[in-house]
């Protein structure tokens, strides 16, 4: 006989997007950095052996379009992180824009030392902007693998205002008599628990309640009580937990439609 036994953690809304909130504001202070190296010297340039110039980051014209590009990318995840309340959302925007940002930024100076600079057959030297404008890069790259794994750790279902990462193990159990005869005289239980609905509509909701499932905020028209010990929920929550078979997270006892 088949036996799948359920086993997870709730994680709240709230919470997982706080975590991208986090990750969000370091991408976005990241990109930030990134532009303003524009504004240091990216090289020093020397003509016949006496004359020396530096460079700005900003006067190379595709570093320039790349830098700029990438700190609005990094801005983009830092602001979707923000102020999106939808999760699905977030944690594809904000991994992809970090990714593409961490790309652009790296790409810039390695473009102007490797390709742009040598064209001009003058001798030049790297500067501490060319390579403040690279670590930035890599920092963001990094933030973007830190999204990542926030993104892979609420790859979960919603479950009310709630977030459940599922797991569910199989094994085999082969019955004995005595499991038969248990199962026989518990059979009518089982019946009587899923006649009807085991919580109602709550008669008395103290303000500032919340929900015992998905920890939102409950109403009077919203909320639901258990009728075993009077727990609140909403009634969207109860429905998906008695439906995943779960019960009340405070007596135990079996929720059922």
């Amino acid at each position: 006989m088949p036996i799948y036994e359920f086993k997870g953690m709730i994680t709240p809304v709230s919470e997982a997007l706080s975590r991208f909130m986090r990750v969000g504001a370091l991408i976005s202070l990241l990109g930030s950095f990134h532009t303003l190296t524009l504004l240091l010297t990216w090289f020093a340039v020397t003509y016949d052996t006496l004359q020396r110039q530096a460079l700005l980051g900003y006067w190379l014209n595709e570093s320039f379009m790349l830098s700029l590009a990438a700190g609005a990318l990094a801005g983009l995840a830092g602001v979707v992180a923000s102020i999106s309340r939808k999760i699905n959302v977030v944690k594809i925007v904000v991994p992809s824009a970090a990714s593409a940002s961490a790309a652009l930024a790296i790409i810039s100076p390695i473009y102007s030392y490797i390709l742009k600079m040598p064209r001009f057959e003058v001798v030049f030297n790297p500067e501490i902007g060319l390579f403040a404008a690279i670590f930035s890069g890599i920092g963001i790259a990094g933030a973007a693998v830190l999204a990542g794994l926030v993104s892979l750790s609420v790859k979960t279902q919603q479950v009310g205002g709630a977030w459940r990462a599922p797991t569910y193990q199989q094994y085999e159990v082969e019955p004995t008599t005595t499991e038969a005869e248990q199962a026989v005289v518990e059979q009518p239980e089982e019946r009587a628990v899923g006649s009807g609905p085991n919580y109602s509509p709550a008669q008395n909701v103290p303000e500032g309640s919340q929900c015992v499932i998905c920890y939102d905020q409950l109403t009077p028209e919203t909320a639901y009580a258990c009728n075993s010990c009077g727990a609140l929920f909403h009634k969207d929550c109860a429905d998906a937990w008695a439906d995943l078979g779960g019960q009340c997270p405070n007596c135990g006892a079996r929720l059922s439609r």
